[in-house]
């Protein structure tokens, strides 16, 4: 089990990330790392987060799920793709 993060999003995306969203051919478009707001869980129906812990809101009638992954930060590509592809194939078995 990997700690909980309880920290805010960066000012950026992490390089890692950012090259990992460039071999999907995914373009960032300016996108930015963000917060889970009270308003953008109170539009969801189920908020799958990736062990922000406290940080996160809780709204009673939400469906919560914590996928427990590695932080990027500090991998290697090949760990961090695997990470990546990991939760593809979560996504793809959550989602169908």
């Amino acid at each position: 089990m990997h700690p909980q993060r309880r920290h805010a999003p960066s000012d950026c995306i992490d390089p890692i990330a950012q090259r990992l969203i460039e071999e999907l051919h995914l373009p960032p478009d300016g996108e930015l790392p963000k917060p889970l707001t009270t308003e953008i869980v109170d539009a969801a129906d189920i908020v799958i987060t990736l062990g922000c812990g406290d940080a996160c809101p809780v709204l009673p009638g939400r469906r919560y799920l914590d996928w427990s992954v590695p932080d990027l930060k500090g991998l290697d590509i090949e760990s961090a793709r695997a990470v990546r592809d990991g939760l593809g194939r979560r996504i793809d078995a959550w989602s169908n």
